[in-house]
């Protein structure tokens, strides 16, 4: 987002134009966190998810990163074109159990990763843009935020059932993207779990690469290279014009090159495998909640 923002203020200024007025400066969306925090809306919010979480939290092996993980691990990156079937296939099922792309494809990386680890239950972090309010639209910054979302993994459950289920989890979190992640942590503390351990991530951008601005200028991005991985695995879906690029950030280890690529093409079988599974009779979210 900020990406286009700046390259459509550098076009403004390079054609001799002047810049708008900002809808809000950076020190009216602080002020506005306070008063959200100060309200105590979002301690309740972090509580109600607390409940939620707290079987997975006091699981057994669950931890938070210790401190000394606090600054990162050994870690690489492997970036892998998502390919047109996976792609296409990933769509139609979004569209025919009215959920978006990033659900369907959310889920595939869940139901993977749970096989991997031997788990029924996944914790999965979430990023958020964090531009809840239209005056934040026009801002240069990072308001990224990292939720938890936990996913069941029930294959007794239908694909749909369990699409629906992550969807409806999922619009929970963009209504309350503001949350702070340590009102969780702390909510989950007082109930007495050690903290909020999550271990696993998936998100997705609009890409990085904006329109050109002139004839002879073009902006672009690039993932910073770091050393560290702070998590054990993340996952970035890149929107491209050729469809999707996977973007795999890996403790190196826990994994390897080859494990990611092994767990890269797992997740496109598996969205391949959900979307040819037939659809059985349409389920509202609630329905998913009262099953």
């Amino acid at each position: 987002m900020s990406l286009a923002v700046f390259a459509a203020e550098l076009k403004t200024l390079l054609d001799g134009g002047r810049l708008g007025v900002l809808a809000s400066t950076p020190e009216q969306v602080a002020a506005r966190e306070r008063a959200a925090l100060a309200s105590g809306r979002l301690d309740r919010v972090a509580e109600r998810w607390a409940e939620r979480l707290l079987p997975l939290a006091k699981a057994p092996g669950a931890a938070p990163a210790r401190p000394e993980e606090s600054g990162g691990r050994a870690g690489q990156r492997l970036a892998l074109p998502v390919s047109a079937a996976v792609h296409a296939a990933c769509r139609a099922l979004a569209e025919r159990t009215s959920v978006s792309p990033f659900s369907a494809a959310l889920q595939a990386f869940a139901e993977v990763l749970g096989a991997e680890l031997g788990v029924d239950d996944l914790l999965v972090g979430v990023a958020l843009a964090g531009r809840s309010r239209l005056e934040m639209q026009g801002l240069v910054g990072c308001f990224v935020n990292l939720l938890p979302l936990a996913v069941g993994l029930r294959p007794e459950q239908s694909v749909e059932w369990r699409l629906r289920q992550v969807g409806h989890d999922l619009l929970e979190l963009l209504e309350h993207q503001d949350v702070p992640l340590e009102c969780v942590t702390q909510a989950l503390r007082q109930r007495g779990a050690s903290g909020l351990p999550i271990r696993i991530a998936c998100g997705a951008h609009n890409g990085r690469a904006a329109p050109a601005v002139d004839a002879g200028v073009r902006v672009e991005a690039d993932f910073i290279p770091v050393p560290g991985a702070r998590l054990d695995l993340t996952l970035w879906l890149e929107d491209q014009p050729q469809g999707w690029l996977a973007v795999w950030t890996g403790v190196s280890a826990i994994f390897d090159l080859h494990r990611i690529e092994r767990l890269h093409q797992a997740w496109e079988r598996r969205l391949l495998a959900n979307a040819g599974e037939p659809i059985s009779k349409r389920m509202s979210p609630e329905g998913c909640n009262a099953s």
